[in-house]
């Protein structure tokens, strides 16, 4: 039977598995996003959007471009299909 070497030491097939994936959490509008985990996007007109109204910042969610409140970071809308395809 074929054994995986793992350093010096031999591991059979049947103990080789790939690391879990980590899948992230999907956010819709009314949820809060954390906090420093997502980048903003400072220049809306670049990725073919308006500038994002007053009180509120786009936020790119994996994906996903998000309209969020900046002071409650509340997702107010999911804008990902007004995104320029530079994005």
């Amino acid at each position: 039977a074929p054994v995986t070497m793992v350093g010096s030491k031999k591991v059979p097939p049947s103990e080789c598995r790939p690391p879990p994936l980590t899948i992230s959490p999907l956010y819709e509008p009314g949820d809060i996003l954390p906090r420093g985990q997502y980048s903003m996007l400072l220049n809306s007109g670049y990725f073919g959007l308006p500038p994002a109204p007053d009180g509120t910042l786009y936020f790119q969610v994996d994906l996903k471009v998000m309209l969020v409140d900046q002071d409650t970071h509340e997702i107010l809308e999911d804008v990902s299909t007004e995104v320029a395809a530079t994005f």
